[in-house]
């Protein structure tokens, strides 16, 4: 931990609210890609994010740094308001977005779009739940092996491990799923 995050959790700890806001800043949008990431519903994702902080503030007094750093020490908490939310939340349909979503224009364009991005999460999803966190904290995160070793209880050498194996597991079911699709294509004449 360098000295200027140290120095915003002592003034955090004191309660001086200008630490707090500089410690936010620092944050602020990593927490939200965390959190839309997995949500990929901004307003969704907004709600997390002000949870996390909110609980983060509860909590900095009572933070140790000798139990890790900051970072991994939030995305525990960004990581236990997500599980919350999923434990709790209930099914909800948009109609106006559905019927919004469904317009011919907007499906041409959204699946030209998001088609390869839809492929790459569909594969990150069906990794192992740790496997996915670990490869999301690195690539979408940008988390420091070190940071995410911390925060998943593992060894830095074990993450960095684990993150090369998911990697070409990724890899080799993206090559597969091209394949296919060069494979139909040819047969149907498309």
């Amino acid at each position: 931990m360098d000295l200027k995050e140290k120095s915003i959790i002592e003034r955090c700890q004191r309660g001086e609210l200008i630490a707090f806001t500089e410690f936010y800043d620092g944050y602020v949008d990593r927490i939200y890609r965390y959190h839309f990431y997995r949500t990929r519903h901004q307003q969704l994702a907004e709600d997390l994010t002000q949870t996390t902080f909110l609980k983060a503030l509860d909590a900095i007094a009572s933070y140790d740094e000798t139990k890790g750093a900051l970072g991994p020490w939030l995305y525990r908490i960004a990581r236990n308001s997500l599980f919350d939310h999923w434990r709790t939340a209930k099914e909800t349909v948009d109609l106006r977005a559905a019927e919004h979503a469904a317009s011919p224009q907007n499906i041409e364009r959204e699946v030209q779009a998001k088609l390869s991005m839809e492929e790459v999460s569909r594969v990150i999803k069906q990794l192992p739940e740790d496997t996915r966190d670990l490869v999301l904290l690195r690539l979408w995160d940008g988390l420091s092996y070190s940071e995410i070793a911390q925060m998943l209880g593992r060894s830095e050498g074990s993450a960095k491990m684990a993150f090369g194996r998911a990697i070409k597991k990724i890899q080799t079911q993206l090559v597969s799923m091209v394949s296919i699709f060069l494979a139909t294509i040819y047969v149907y004449g498309f």
